[in-house]
């Protein structure tokens, strides 16, 4: 069974830029348009970037699998969340898009939970600022956080593990020590990529 992953991405452009990609997506999601594969879901990215220039090649050689949940368009950005169900992480949807559109600025971030990979090319924090994950679960109570800083996710960590203060050592050494037990903390680093 594949893994399922999410991506969201941000995506600035000239107004008229970002309209011609909304209303690819919108044609698509309110039907008012074919699809492009008879048998893809009308939220398929692959439809989208049909819509939008891209050659049978492009769209035969690359993997999509991801499906447009939601977007919205404000007066400069362009927000897009897409499941996808796959092995591959954000696969070539972003790569496409800027080749056909290149003043086009596509920052993201990918989920994908099961296999606790976070990834983001938004060095700056722009749009997607947070850089750390926790997921826990003591005295049966679970929680999933996320923090900008590696001092504020230490802060959080701490008090769960009924500290004043650890270091990230400290905090590998009691994740070791708790493995497989009722009490568990998880702490993940979103990594950039490009």
């Amino acid at each position: 069974m594949a893994t399922l992953t999410r991506a969201s991405y941000c995506i600035e452009g000239s107004k008229e830029d970002l309209k011609k990609v909304f209303k690819a997506i919108d044609s698509f999601m309110t039907e008012k348009i074919k699809l492009h594969n008879d048998k893809a879901d009308k939220s398929w990215e692959g439809n989208v970037l049909a819509a939008l220039g891209a050659t049978e090649e492009q769209l035969s050689e690359n993997k999509f699998h991801g499906f447009i949940d939601t977007y919205e368009l404000d007066e400069n950005v362009l927000r897009i969340g897409a499941t996808k169900k796959a092995v591959c992480y954000v696969g070539d949807f972003r790569h496409i898009l800027g080749k056909l559109m290149p003043k086009l600025n596509i920052y993201y971030i990918v989920e994908k939970w099961e296999d606790h990979l976070y990834e983001t090319n938004d060095r700056d924090g722009k749009y997607f600022p947070m850089r750390y994950l926790v997921h826990a679960c003591m005295k049966g109570t679970s929680s999933h956080e996320y923090f900008r800083t590696e001092d504020e996710m230490k802060i959080f960590v701490s008090k769960l593990m009924g500290r004043k203060d650890v270091t990230i050592d400290e905090i590998g050494e009691w994740i070791e020590e708790h493995r497989n037990k009722d009490n568990f903390v998880e702490v993940i680093e979103i990594e950039y990529v490009i």
